[in-house]
């Protein structure tokens, strides 16, 4: 497979391919899901603890919403600037935390931006490093006592489940760390809304076990790991923001669904995608047997339109493209009657369009600018969304034809 050849030169076509590439968030290409949990990676301290916590939370989501939720969990240093499309991030361990400038500087702009970080404390011990540390970096970034306690109140205590405060932790009812209950969260606000959601109870170890072991439990202590979840989905812009229409999460549903066949041609695939939002059509080039065609029929199957295919040929007639009348005998007598052409699927395969002369070429040039066809002097439509992938051979090869510049204009 190679990669689409970009043929249209003027501004339109420019601006139409960023439009619609631009109303695309980003986990809509990458991902269909309405959750996905990122842990933060920060370079001191130990952030990689409670290791099956996040497979846990990740099973109660699925298992007592309707979110559609990635099974995988996802690990981003927080220097990265990938942080910033995670509307859900998780920041644990019980050794140092001291953020260096470019940290510090992306957590401060994750938060404003809409982002959402729960922090738990493994050492559940108000005055042990993690939490002394960690109250520190706060307090440089949004000033002293901006870790303000949650009162019971507070929406996260009932955003799914019930609950009279924050649930107490086997740590705590066993004397573990600072040997307290402690009942209370604490949180930073932002523009009105918990950004930072800070725990000293331990959650994390509390429900760092296999998910299958649940059933073992009166009750499911990861529920509350629910609330927090829908709590912050209701509450942050970023996490709206990822709410999907249902046009862009089928989208994404699409794009994966032939990335499943079609593998590691992800810019290709969003290519023809970005094309087909644009309204317009693609042109690829290479020699045969690529996967070209597969990549058409699947995309036809992934988005449930008519797929057709013309297999352009030197002695291929503008007719065999477009359709033609045959006459035809019925009960009021002989009449013609126009025959649709394969040129009437909502997507079709053009392929190896410089291999035919450009008067068959030319059969083409109503169908992708006006979606429609004209024989007899009658109009007919095109089906609707109607998109043409072309392939052709390099020009080196023997036996083609340039395409001329109006069908080169006709592709994005």
């Amino acid at each position: 497979m190679t990669k689409a050849r970009i043929n249209r030169r003027s501004f339109i076509g420019q601006a139409a391919s960023a439009s619609a590439l631009a109303a695309l968030p980003a986990p809509v290409l990458a991902y269909a899901f309405d959750f996905f949990f990122t842990r933060i990676q920060y370079e001191s301290g130990n952030w990689f603890v409670d290791e099956r916590m996040p497979s846990n939370l990740l099973n109660s989501l699925i298992e007592y919403t309707n979110l559609r939720v990635d099974p995988e969990e996802r690990i981003v240093a927080l220097a990265d600037p990938a942080i910033l499309e995670s509307p859900f991030c998780y920041l644990s361990g019980h050794k140092l935390v001291e953020f260096n400038e470019r940290e510090r500087e992306n957590f401060l702009h994750y938060v404003n931006r809409g982002g959402f970080v729960f922090v738990d404390d493994c050492n559940h011990d108000i005055d042990a490093l993690f939490a002394t540390s960690f109250t520190k970096q706060m307090e440089q970034i949004f000033g002293a006592d901006c870790l303000k306690k949650l009162p019971d109140t507070h929406a996260v205590y009932s955003s799914f489940f019930d609950f009279d405060g924050p649930p107490t932790t086997s740590f705590e009812l066993n004397g573990w760390g600072d040997d307290l209950v402690h009942d209370y969260l604490r949180g930073i606000e932002v523009n009105g809304r918990t950004a930072v959601l800070y725990s000293n109870k331990d959650y994390g170890c509390e429900w760092d076990y296999d998910y299958r072991n649940k059933r073992w439990l009166a009750t499911d202590n990861t529920r509350f790991g629910v609330n927090i979840v829908i709590n912050e989905n209701n509450k942050s812009p970023m996490a709206q923001s990822q709410q999907l229409d249902p046009t862009l999460a089928t989208l994404g549903r699409v794009r994966q669904r032939v990335a499943q066949v079609i593998v590691g041609q992800n810019s290709v695939v969003d290519d023809l995608l970005i094309a087909l939002l644009a309204g317009g059509h693609c042109l690829l080039e290479g020699v045969p047997g690529l996967g070209k065609t597969l990549l058409m029929r699947t995309l036809g199957v992934a988005l449930d339109l008519p797929f057709g295919r013309i297999q352009f040929t030197p002695d291929l007639l503008p007719a065999d493209i477009v359709g033609s009348e045959l006459l035809v005998e019925g009960d009021d007598g002989r009449r013609f009657e126009f025959q649709p052409g394969p040129v009437f699927h909502s997507l079709l395969l053009a392929d190896e369009i410089n291999r035919t002369p450009p008067r068959t070429q030319a059969a083409l040039l109503e169908a992708m600018g006006e979606g429609s066809v004209t024989w007899g002097g009658k109009r007919h439509e095109l089906p609707q969304p109607y998109f043409v992938m072309a392939t052709q051979n390099t020009l080196e090869q023997a036996g083609t034809y340039p395409l001329p510049e109006a069908q080169l204009d006709r592709f994005l």
